[in-house]
Formats: C-alpha cells, sequence, structure tokens
C-alpha cells in the first residue's frame, strides 16, 4: 500500500480525491488543507510521496517544495527525497517551469475533466513510486554488490564509484561538491593503458547501438594511491538509454 499526504486548502477537492485514488490504485490517502499542517505530517509519519496544491492562502505549493526540497530558508527537511507532485488549477507556463526546476517529480493541471484527471494522477503515483523504489533498491545493490563497481557516462567520465572502489585505491569518497566536478579514467586506470581502456569503451557503445550490450571484459592495472599497480579484470555492460557503461571490477 502507498501512503500519500495530499495537501489542498479546498475541502471539496480532498475529499473528492482521496475518495477516487483510494478506489482506484493500491493507495492511501492522508488529507491536510494547509502547509503547516503537512510539514507536521512529514515530521511524524513515513509518506510515499506528496501531493500539493499550488494557490493557497497561508504558503503556495512552490514555497512548500521549496520546504519539502530543504531549499527554504530555516526549514530543516525531514524527507527531501520524497516524490513531489504539484496538482492545481493554475495553469501559468511560469509557475510549472519553477515548480520542475525546484524539484517537482510531476505537475498536472485540475480541469474540466476531474475523473480523467484523478486517473491520470493515479498511474502517476504509481509509476513514481515505483521508479524511485527501485532506484533505492539498486543505489543499495550498487553499494552493497561485494565488489568494487564504477559507472561512466558517454564521455568517459567517472560520475559514481562504490565504497569499496573508493577502499581499493586508497582514497576518500569526495562530498557532493566534489563529486559533481568530472572526473576521468585516470584516477583508476594506470596512464599506460589509457589509451586501449578508451578505445574498448568507444567499440562497445558502437557495437551495440540501441539495444543494452552483452557484458564484455577487459583487462587493466588499476592505478593505487598513484603508485601502486593492480592487475584487474572488469566485466562492463554499456546501457544506451541511460547514456552510461557499469563496471565490475576485479582485481586478479
Amino acid at each position: 500500500m502507498m501512503k500519500v499526504l495530499m495537501i489542498d486548502d479546498e475541502e471539496v477537492v480532498l475529499d473528492v480525491s482521496k475518495l477516487f485514488l483510494e478506489r482506484q490504485g493500491n493507495i492511501s490517502v492522508d488529507c491536510v488543507s494547509s502547509a503547516s499542517k503537512g510539514m507536521e505530517k512529514l515530521l511524524s509519519e513515513k509518506y510515499d510521496a506528496v501531493i500539493c496544491d499550488y494557490d493557497m492562502d497561508e504558503i503556495d505549493g512552490i514555497s512548500f517544495l521549496k520546504a519539502v526540497r530543504g531549499i527554504y530558508p530555516g526549514i530543516n527537511s525531514p524527507c527531501p527525497e520524497i516524490p513531489f507532485i504539484i496538482f492545481t488549477g493554475k495553469g501559468d507556463e511560469c509557475v510549472v517551469i519553477e515548480a520542475l526546476n525546484c524539484g517537482a517529480d510531476f505537475y498536472l493541471q485540475k480541469g474540466n475533466d476531474p475523473r480523467g484527471q484523478l486517473l491520470e494522477l493515479t498511474h502517476k503515483i504509481e509509476d513514481i513510486v515505483n521508479r524511485r523504489c527501485n532506484e533505492e533498491i539498486m543505489d543499495a545493490a550498487f553499494e552493497n554488490t561485494g565488489t568494487c563497481m564504477v559507472i561512466l557516462d558517454d564521455e568517459n567520465n567517472v560520475i559514481r564509484m562504490n565504497m569499496q572502489m573508493y577502499e581499493v585505491l586508497g582514497i576518500s569518497k569526495p562530498d557532493e561538491k566534489e563529486e559533481s566536478v568530472p572526473v576521468k579514467p585516470d584516477i583508476f586506470v594506470c596512464k599506460e593503458n589509457l589509451e586501449s581502456f578508451a578505445e574498448f569503451l568507444s567499440g562497445m557503445r558502437k557495437n551495440c547501438g540501441y539495444r543494452r550490450s552483452e557484458r564484455e571484459k577487459i583487462e587493466f592495472n588499476l592505478c593505487r594511491d598513484g603508485k601502486e599497480k593492480l592487475p584487474v579484470s572488469a566485466n562492463a555492460v554499456y546501457i544506451p538509454e541511460k547514456k552510461v557503461t557499469i563496471l565490475s571490477i576485479r582485481i586478479i
């Protein structure tokens, strides 16, 4: 059962939405009529998603979204990553853009077809919550796989390494600001193997086309502490829809 918090200052909207969502989907809905009550709920209970109106008396939905995302001054958010949907009669394009820029997962405008919109809202809640759940499972698997893992983008920038990889390399994991700076494979591939490593990745991407590549293997020397060379074997898979290559590295 997905547990959803819905915030709207119109009681009739809350009542109709709760009735419809709980009948249509595997969803339980808690309703509150203000942003302050919504934050109290988030502080005291666990929810899978938030649905919020934009035009409310106390503060608007964008301000509440910023508070939930932890980007509102003076607010320490209890759940900054929770899926957030703006569901409102406000159709201003600027509001839509601001909502998405502030971290809304979806924006749905109210209109003349309440049943159709609530049905779309039901599907969107299920889609967003399931996708977020799958991402959390994959994230846990990436960190606890028992082997060194690296993810690279199509420019061969290292976009993520798991903790085991950092430990093998003898370096500390960077903070969030440092992680946003592109890092090249020379952080773990020895200098003499960089050219062949890049050629391997390029060939794998080119050969797989639009389908996920078969698992391919490459051997190279891993550079640890900037000095020590360790011979390793890596299984590589390219995922074209994500434009990433995932390496699973084992010391030989």
